[in-house]
């Protein structure tokens, strides 16, 4: 994969209430045709990934996007269809992300978290404040289920050394 840096994005949080992945990634923005073509392709390797590397771990997913398009467009239609995971904002908010220097109606809904089944929104709201980016952050807040998901697999194995887990 050409795309392989979306490793260094994710990480399984442990809670008591049991363990979920987040992961992180954001394709190309549309500005030109090329670029357009390249993120398409950014978000096919990541659903590939995700697909063939962590979600096999059967964690429930958590994953934050600036997908460079709106919630009905084309690439929140691909990763749903290529994941399964869905996207929080929901239809009815008046409110995007971008450009912040438009009025919250005028903005584009592009930043998101995507989130695997049983996975429950709670909110989803922007944060109204000057923060040196050309995006409103988005804070969602989650329910995330304490069951084990169905069919994941063996517990990860702590080094004794480093304390760090393996996949």
């Amino acid at each position: 994969w050409r795309f392989n840096f979306a490793f260094r994005r994710s990480a399984v949080v442990q809670r008591p209430e049991g363990a979920f992945l987040v992961s992180a990634f954001w394709p190309d923005s549309p500005r030109s045709a090329a670029r357009w073509r390249e993120g398409n392709e950014e978000v096919r390797e990541m659903s590939a990934i995700l697909r063939e590397c962590l979600q096999p771990l059967g964690y429930p997913e958590v994953i934050c996007v600036d997908l460079n398009a709106t919630p009905s467009g084309y690439r929140t239609e691909l990763i749903g269809r290529l994941t399964g995971l869905r996207r929080s904002k929901p239809m009815t908010v008046p409110r995007g992300t971008w450009p912040s220097a438009s009025p919250p109606p005028l903005r584009v809904a592009i930043d998101d978290v995507l989130v695997s089944d049983g996975v429950g929104v709670a909110t989803w709201r922007t944060i109204e404040r000057e923060t040196g980016s050309d995006h409103v952050p988005v804070v969602v807040e989650l329910s995330i289920p304490s069951a084990p998901v169905a069919g994941a697999g063996p517990a990860p194995e702590r080094d004794q050394e480093t304390g760090i887990e393996s996949p």
